[in-house]
């Protein structure tokens, strides 16, 4: 994520990539000051949502993680195709129609 929403507030994250870790993964540290602020995620589509949480800064540091999950459509998306291919490979009529081939010796 490259941004996010500290308290109301659109906060804009300097995203980096880790080696060894997925890309867009870490970002750099932010200054706040001593509180209890919600902590949101931006909209990720139809396919995956943000769980907002909670980070309580008490000095010296706070940290918060947001966590991504699949949604229902994407479920709902990948069964779909799945199935698709699935009724593809035994569609009746697929393998007919193909003269067979006699091999002598």
């Amino acid at each position: 994520m490259e941004q996010v929403d500290l308290g109301g507030t659109e906060l804009g994250l300097a995203v980096k990539d880790v080696a060894g870790v997925s890309a867009n993964s870490r970002s750099e540290p932010v200054q706040v000051y001593p509180a209890v602020y919600e902590l949101t995620g931006p909209d990720l589509g139809d396919y995956f949502t943000v769980a907002p949480d909670e980070m309580s800064a008490i000095p010296p540091t706070a940290t918060a993680e947001l966590s991504v999950a699949a949604t229902e459509a994407l479920q709902t998306a990948l069964l779909d195709a799945a199935s698709v291919q699935a009724d593809a490979c035994v569609e009746p009529g697929t393998s007919v129609g193909r003269p067979l081939t006699s091999i002598s010796a």
